[in-house]
């Protein structure tokens, strides 16, 4: 009878799963890919992402994980931060640039081997050049493939040559 009682509340926990709320790491995931550029400019990052809501992101074996998108856009303008200041640029509120991003949204979903990480970046520069960048990553870990995502996107941004230019100018 305890056996039963036991395998019953072990089938109840695992149905009802736990929530969690993820925020990526700053990922050096990828960041070679980066074209090599310097700028001497001093540059504005502003988070353009005012959702502090927790949305839905992945489901896995009765767990739920969420995201809170004005994070994940924060750490976005951390590695952009990073990269940025690594190519000689100056991060500042009171630059002479700006580019403001916004992480968009953001998804994992698993099959097969692993777990593929989406995500959209939306960015904005001082001379109105926008553009939302798409990524998708596959990865054996959850957490992997949502941090990727985020980093992929950073280094799509970083890559794209309206974006150098105006960094560059």
């Amino acid at each position: 009878m305890r056996y039963m009682l036991v395998m019953v509340f072990t089938a109840v926990l695992f149905v009802s799963g736990c929530t969690h709320m993820h925020t990526p790491k700053m990922s050096r995931f990828d960041m070679v890919k980066i074209p090599e550029f310097s700028t001497q400019k001093s540059v504005s990052l502003i988070n353009g992402q005012s959702d502090t809501e927790q949305v839905l992101f992945a489901q896995n074996m009765g767990h739920k994980f969420y995201a809170d998108l004005n994070k994940w856009t924060d750490i976005a303008i951390s590695i952009t931060d990073r990269e940025l200041t690594k190519r000689g640029g100056k991060v500042s509120n009171s630059a002479e640039k700006s580019m403001t991003l916004a992480v968009l949204s953001t998804k994992v979903t698993t099959g097969g081997w692993g777990f593929r990480g989406y995500l959209h970046l939306h960015v904005k520069t001082g001379n109105d050049y926008e553009k939302t960048f798409e990524v998708e990553v596959p990865s054996g870990y959850l957490y992997n493939a949502a941090d990727g995502a985020l980093a992929r996107a950073v280094v799509f941004m970083l890559s794209d040559a309206n974006i150098i230019s105006y960094l560059c100018e």
